[in-house]
């Protein structure tokens, strides 16, 4: 049976709902992230509202070190928002192969400070959040664990309040 891993991207829209969205992993743990506003990425969060129930596989990253990745699909591609290469311990961010199409969009939560890059270099993500600062530490065993261990199957759901 799948345990929860909690990922939620907290935001009151103009008419004062929250939007969340969950990443249900299978060996558990609950972590919990806020949308910033004034991280501006409206369209990436507008896409995600869409995204509804996933199933993908979190995997540790190779270049961008303390970084866990989540494949969604092709259809889920936002445009460069307010991006950066330059990453702060807990943020959650949105990435996809802005060079060119052949490479699934993701979302990331890092757990260490780091610069975002893959084979090709630098590699620019829209920040779109951030894990709740009572969580990091745990953030750190989810992602040592995925690192050590190999991918996890990971459910995901976006609800809005």
């Amino acid at each position: 049976m799948i345990r929860a891993i909690l990922l939620k991207f907290i935001k009151r829209d103009q008419g004062g709902r929250l939007m969340r969205i969950r990443f249900i992993f299978e060996k558990g743990g609950i972590l919990e992230g806020d949308l910033k506003e004034e991280y501006g990425a409206p369209q990436t969060i507008a896409l995600l509202k869409q995204l509804g129930k996933l199933t993908s596989l979190a995997r540790h990253s190779r270049y961008s070190g303390r970084e866990v990745y989540i494949p969604i699909p092709d259809s889920f591609l936002a445009p460069k928002e307010k991006y950066s290469i330059y990453i702060s311990k807990g943020d959650i961010t949105y990435w996809r192969a802005w060079r060119d199409d052949g490479m699934e969009p993701v979302i990331s939560f890092f757990y260490g400070p780091e610069r975002a890059r893959s084979s090709q270099g630098d590699e620019p993500v829209n920040i779109i959040g951030h894990i709740r600062e009572d969580l990091i530490s745990l953030a750190e065993i989810i992602g040592e664990r995925i690192w050590l261990q190999g991918a996890e199957k990971v459910e995901i759901e976006t609800l809005s309040d």
